[in-house]
């Protein structure tokens, strides 16, 4: 079982036999399997974007239901197969605005179809042209304090792919605009109650969560730890250096609690073969706490990479 706290949103949980890879990598790699079941669960850090997969998937409607539009793909578009990914970018800059969670780990579901390779390629093809440019777009979105729901963060991301320099790239951005506003528009139709909650909710004007540039840190730590707490008014005591924390993000009075992730057919792909390879996990790790890599918004890539690498070097096989 994923233990989630109130404000975790999305859990993307992994698979063992089949590996999920982009067409170049299932070239390069046709045999590799995974029967290794590591036991823990990560939180993505803060600010760190990641490769979300719609085949194992949880996530709390109340709390980001209106960020998880899986794209404008398939039939008629330029690309394919990045539904998930451009949904799972969405929610996650969304999910950092609002100072909510997202975790990767377990549970593990059996995979066993392996797509075909060649007609993978010719669906990403242009997916992986634009992929930097796709990522630098994400990086670089600022929010206005005004969104304070997942809904209006929504709104806002739209309206800043319509300004942002990919639409020179490709119209094909323009409709994914549109295609934003107009599932923003129907969740807010047929979820009435939620609309209503989030409505009320963003009338509180709850504050934004404060984010320090390198030369601010730098410039409240030598004033000392009470000048550095001062500077970040998220954190409620004073602290040696200046932190983010997400205790300034309240959650909904009653949030649902999220579905169990279940497996599903992420792209039907033509030339999917069933695997048969017997099932022999081996655990890496039997902790069944999970893993907190950015506790309450302070850890950084740098922190995540380190902590992960010490689990590995310390288990066995």
């Amino acid at each position: 079982m994923t233990l989630l706290t109130k404000n975790d949103s999305t859990v993307t949980g992994l698979w063992l036999n089949v590996p999920d890879y982009d067409a170049p990598t299932q070239l390069a790699k046709p045999n590799e399997r995974n029967f290794t079941h590591v036991d823990c669960v990560l939180t993505v850090p803060s600010g760190v974007l990641y490769p979300m997969c719609g085949m194992n998937l949880a996530f709390d409607r109340s709390l980001i239901g209106p960020a998880m539009w899986f794209g404008l793909m398939g039939e008629g578009q330029p690309l394919g197969r990045y539904d998930d990914m451009w949904a799972g970018w969405c929610s996650k800059v969304v999910c950092d605005h609002l100072g909510l969670g997202v975790k990767t780990g377990k549970p593990y579901v059996w995979h066993s179809k392996a797509s075909d390779p060649l007609v993978n390629l010719e669906k990403e093809f242009k997916g992986i042209m634009w992929q930097e440019h796709m990522v630098a777009f994400f990086r670089s979105v600022e929010f206005p304090k005004e969104a304070t729901t997942a809904a209006g963060a929504y709104a806002a991301l739209a309206s800043a792919l319509r300004r942002s320099a990919l639409p020179e790239i490709d119209p094909y951005f323009l409709r994914v605009a549109d295609g934003m506003e107009t599932w923003l528009e129907c969740w807010r139709e047929l979820n009435p109650e939620m609309a209503a909650a989030a409505a009320a909710e963003q009338g509180k004007k709850r504050a934004p969560r404060v984010f320090l540039s390198g030369e601010e840190r730098a410039s409240a730590s030598a004033r000392g730890p009470a000048a550095a707490a001062a500077s970040c008014p998220s954190c409620p005591r004073p602290r040696p250096r200046p932190c983010s924390s997400s205790s300034s993000v309240s959650a909904p009075a009653a949030p649902a609690p999220a579905p169990a992730p279940s497996e599903s057919d992420d792209d039907g792909d033509e030339g999917q073969q069933e695997n048969t390879a017997p099932f022999t996990p081996q655990i890496l790790s039997s902790s069944s706490r999970p893993l907190q890599l950015a506790g309450k918004g302070r850890a950084t890539a740098a922190a995540a990479e380190e902590e992960i690498a010490g689990l590995f070097s310390k288990a066995t096989v």
